[in-house]
């Protein structure tokens, strides 16, 4: 018995715990980084839908990704594509994002085919208004089943 309770509070501690950041990282933030064909600057939008974060990136050639993530702990960890270049190849890949204090850090992301990590830093903007989703319905809680 003891073994148990022993062996369920390791769990416990050893689990990254889910909503556990400061969400005031939400918004519009202009981004600079380095990836496979060299520098570039793109905007990126982060709008919540309950625990989880719809993403979306643009850049000023109109090339766009779009990615949903959750809050692990103190990172933002988003899964992405470029829906339009998959028929050609693969575009796809995951992003962490550390926060303090409310605050997006130096991000690493990892593109499907390489075996290279590439990184990102991003200065959150001042709008007057939050970005439009571009989910046609905002998504129920992930953890709750949706009905058809």
């Amino acid at each position: 018995m003891r073994r148990t309770w022993i062996g369920l509070l390791a769990m416990t501690l050893l689990v990254p715990a889910v909503g556990s950041a400061d969400e005031s990282f939400v918004g519009t933030y202009a981004c600079e980084g380095i990836g496979a064909d060299g520098t570039y600057q793109l905007r990126l939008d982060i709008i919540q839908h309950g625990k989880a974060f719809e993403v979306q990136w643009y850049s000023p050639s109109g090339v766009g990704y779009s990615g949903m993530g959750v809050i692990t702990k103190d990172q933002l960890v988003v899964g992405f594509a470029n829906p339009g270049a998959l028929r050609v190849a693969p575009s796809f890949g995951v992003a962490i994002y550390p926060i303090r204090r409310g605050k997006l850090q130096r991000a690493t992301w990892y593109a499907y085919g390489d075996n290279q990590a590439y990184t990102e830093m991003c200065a959150h903007q001042q709008l007057l208004q939050p970005p439009p989703s571009r989910l046609s319905v905002p998504p129920s809680d992930p953890t709750t089943p949706r009905s058809v």
